[in-house]
């Protein structure tokens, strides 16, 4: 188990899990980004997979997106064989059937533009978080290198929470 924020209260308080079977280790990046874990995980021979967990609070500040955009550049430019950085991004206002955000230079542009720049791919499609009425979004994201990821589950969000679960 991996976590931060749990003891101290500040920030959401996160959770990373990893199989007793892995060999995983936390991994620091430089990057200030406000709430993330990062770990490394020892694949077949010697590929490597990093792990990136993301929670980004739909109230962020331009300096906190900013940050979150080194993260994935940092993160990117490691040279891990395997890369997936997951979580909570918060970005309700990108189309992500059509990889559009509104605005030229907003803040959503400006993510979309750092995936692209890092050669990510963003593997959910169906959203992720619903209240009532509201309209559905795809707030939560798995974004990776690899092309094709298949077999992805959506399940129900477990009691009374508002995201759904991705497998």
């Amino acid at each position: 188990m991996f976590h931060k924020n749990l003891v101290n209260n500040t920030g959401r308080g996160m959770v990373l899990y990893t199989n007793n079977a892995l060999k995983a280790e936390e991994v620091i990046l430089k990057t200030k980004f406000e709430e993330f874990i990062s770990v490394e995980i020892d694949l077949v021979g010697d590929d490597k997979l990093l792990v990136v967990q993301i929670y980004r609070s739909d109230s962020g500040t331009k300096e906190n997106n900013e940050k979150l955009r080194n993260l994935i550049n940092e993160a990117s430019s490691l040279g891990y064989t395997h890369l997936l950085i997951m979580g909570d991004f918060n970005y309700p206002k990108i189309i992500w059937q059509l990889h559009h955000a509104p605005g030229v230079n907003s803040e959503e542009s400006k993510f979309i533009e750092c995936i692209e720049d890092n050669y990510l791919t963003q593997h959910v499609d169906k959203p992720t978080r619903w209240r009532g009425d509201h309209e559905p979004h795809i707030l939560d994201l798995i974004l990776t290198h690899e092309e094709n990821i298949s077999d992805t589950k959506y399940q129900n969000p477990p009691g009374k929470r508002d995201p759904s679960v991705i497998k």
